[in-house]
């Protein structure tokens, strides 16, 4: 209805434009400029361009130096320009400078849109500087701009990032075990849906970020950590060329529209929910999570309490479960067991293949072959040792199963309640397991309880640093899986009895030619493996060359570092060629120091108690990052300082925070007590530098850094 109601008011207010001129300008400016990383020149004019646009269509707009003097440092910039709703609500629509170009000009143009129709929440937008970098201060655009927003209560917030026109977006709707409340989500996909705007959202995303296991920071994280609603559209899948105008024009109506949506904003902040989506991902729907587990409890007990009265004996069966429950302690141990030999297998491949991170590469295929080593020495432990002495009762087994289920049920619930959704699908499928007697319908059963696990394992492949734990953890990764698995094998265990148990046969060639077959898959898996190579023609094999030059100790070392062997190679340094050994991933090579990149100029004045030093840091141009360290061997004072610094808590220890593409050269002043005795040390890095170190490969994707170390006594 909340759509239905957006679209009627949206032909009211919005003109027809059949072409976007402004947004191809704005685009074909801002990616003309090359990369826009905080603190370039290129950089410094796309913000130019943005304040000037601003200015032409008379919306005012402030600029924001982030140099706030705290913690951490930016030569960047925010440009935050606001248009006037009619209500008190704030609507903030928020783009990276740095590899947002289309997002950029997007926003461009919906201002400009908002000129001609006044919106109805006031619209913030914000044009951020330095979102993106290495430091743990990073964002910060985001960080600094949050201050002035973090006061109202009445707000949300929608943040885009696409350097090119995109086909679809992928939705981060939460990290940090933080969510956006389920009125926002619901909002964005209807009005998203009703504009045919591909969209990715998966269940998967949800369970992730709640629980807190995304191994980087989501865009949204900066904000929900302040209590702003925020959602991140990050645009894929790049559009062609005579998509563009459909595109943006549907575009730009999904974000116009949301502001009649949220005309009122809730104030609530429910966010345990599932998101059920459509194969193409185009029809998503909200499903309230406390509503789902109920009407599925409910169901699940009912079917249970059917099955146990109609076919089963309940006091003889929980009897037998209890008076042989000391084996599933055993069993346990022995799935894990298997599950740690497996991963020494795919260490052992991975040793093999000479490549450590191979597995990044075909995630799907180490899982693969992990499972298929751990079922064939299961399979080989009951050819061998003909089993262990224990109860042979398929009933037990079907019981100990679905306790087990139930048993990982709750310690998914303990964790999170949307995790537990997976289990309950096993557990209903266990349930119809042992509800029948046919032995065809056991077997569908059995595959049925397994597909919520292979459906979570193929949604968790983008999530590497899950599946890194899945595949090479030793204890805590196999324990997990042993937890997940173990009510599976109990099933598999009960089936296997049941043919002896009310059949008699005792011979059964299943089992050995499971063996057999799986044993070859493994074996070929592994071959396979070990002549597997991740990188060809159109994906070349990165090498990282880094000059490595000590000034202090007049010492140059190039490090040649790849994800496996490069190969016989030569390196070429100031005309004079060096031989690279050909099965090492990393190699150093040491080579005259015949030039001085950078130079350290000091000066010192004495006043009252105070030394102030100056310092003028120059040399080679366009450095990426200069990292500026005060050490003493006793503690000392920093008084006072030119840029932001932190000392550390022994008082030894001061790090000045400078900030990436500093004009150079550049001029650091310092007071400090008078008798401290100090000693500058210097780190300056550039990012391919003019005069490279190539090694002529056309294989080789080479990467250079320059990194230069200095120490001063000052």
């Amino acid at each position: 209805m909340r759509t239905l109601v957006a679209f009627f008011a949206l032909i009211t207010v919005l003109p027809e434009v059949a072409a976007i001129p402004d947004i191809e300008a704005h685009y074909a400016y801002l990616t003309g400029l090359g990369s826009r990383s905080d603190g370039t020149v290129a950089e410094h004019l796309a913000l130019d361009h943005i304040a000037k646009t601003l200015d032409d269509l008379n919306i005012t707009h402030s600029r924001k130096p982030l140099d706030s003097g705290e913690r951490g440092h930016s030569f960047s910039e925010n440009i935050i320009a606001q248009i006037p709703g009619s209500r008190d609500g704030l609507y903030v629509l928020a783009t990276p400078i740095d590899g947002g170009a289309f997002s950029t000009a997007l926003l461009l143009e919906m201002a400009k849109e908002l000129t001609i129709n006044r919106p109805k929440n006031t619209v913030a937008f914000l044009f951020l500087g330095a979102e993106k970098g290495d430091t743990h201060f990073h964002p910060y655009g985001s960080r600094l701009a949050l201050r002035e927003l973090t006061q109202r209560e009445d707000i949300f917030a929608l943040y885009l990032d696409s350097d090119e026109n995109p086909r679809t977006w992928n939705m981060e709707i939460g990290s940090n075990k933080t969510l956006n409340p389920s009125w926002f989500v619901e909002g964005l996909i209807d009005t998203l849906s009703s504009e045919s705007i591909p969209f990715s959202l998966r269940l998967t995303d949800i369970l992730v970020a709640r629980l807190g296991l995304k191994n980087n920071t989501s865009l949204p994280e900066t904000w929900l950590d302040v209590g702003i609603p925020t959602i991140s559209l990050v645009g894929s899948e790049f559009a062609e060329i005579d998509e563009n105008d459909a595109h943006t024009r549907r575009l730009l109506n999904a974000l116009l529209s949301l502001d009649y949506i949220f005309e009122e904003i809730p104030s609530g902040w429910e966010s345990t929910y599932l998101v059920i989506s459509s194969m193409s991902r185009m029809y998503s729907r909200i499903v309230r999570e406390g509503t789902y587990v109920t009407v599925f409890l409910a169901i699940s007990a009912a079917f249970v309490v059917v099955i146990l009265i109609w076919i089963r004996n309940i006091k003889l069966n929980m009897k037998r479960f209890a008076r042989y429950s000391w084996t599933l302690p055993l069993l346990l141990a022995i799935v894990f067991l298997f599950l740690f030999l497996s991963t020494l297998f795919v260490e052992m491949a991975l040793l093999l293949s000479e490549f450590p991170k191979l597995w990044e590469n075909s995630p799907g295929t180490f899982v693969f072959f992990k499972l298929t080593v751990a079922t064939t020495l299961s399979l080989m432990y009951i050819l061998v040792t003909n089993g262990l002495p224990l109860i042979r009762n398929p009933h037990f087994y079907s019981y100990a199963a679905i306790g087990a289920a139930s048993l990982t049920f709750l310690i998914f619930i303990a964790l999170d309640i949307t995790v537990a959704a997976y289990s309950l699908w096993t557990i209903v499928s266990l349930l119809l397991l042992i509800s029948t007697r046919n032995m065809k319908l056991k077997i569908i059963f059995l595959i049925l309880s397994v597909i919520p696990h292979i459906v979570g394992l193929v949604l968790l492949e983008p999530y590497s640093n899950i599946i890194e734990s899945l595949l090479l953890s030793r204890i805590s990764g196999n324990l997990v899986i042993s937890l997940l698995l173990f009510p599976i094998v109990l099933a598999i265990t009960s089936l296997n009895y049941w043919n002896l148990h009310y059949f008699r046969k005792r011979t059964n060639m299943l089992i050995p030619a499971a063996t057999f077959t799986l044993c070859l898959t493994a074996i070929i898996t592994l071959i396979w493996i070990i002549r597997l190579s991740p990188y060809d023609g159109d994906n070349l094999q990165p090498v990282s060359l880094i000059d490595d030059i000590d000034l202090s100790n007049g010492e140059r070392h190039i490090q040649v570092s790849s994800p496996g062997p490069i190969g016989l190679a030569n390196i070429l340094v100031n005309e004079k060629t060096y031989r690279l050994a050909g099965s090492q991933r990393t190699e150093k090579i040491q080579i005259p120091l015949d030039e001085l990149p950078l130079d350290v100029i000091t000066s010192t004045q004495t006043f009252l108690g105070h030394r102030t030093i100056r310092v003028t840091i120059k040399g080679e141009k366009n450095p990426k990052k200069i990292v500026a360290t005060l050490q003493s061997n006793s503690p000392f004072t920093l008084h006072s300082a030119n840029f932001p610094f932190e000392m550390k808590p022994s008082g030894i220890l001061a790090s000045i925070f400078i900030g990436n593409y500093p004009p150079f050269p550049i001029t650091l002043q310092f007071t400090v007590n008078n008798d401290a005795r100090l000693k500058l040390i210097i780190n300056g890095f550039w990012i391919n530098p003019e005069d490279p170190q190539l090694i002529n490969r056309p294989d080789l994707d080479i990467a250079l850094t320059k990194k230069v170390y200095q120490e001063t006594e000052l």
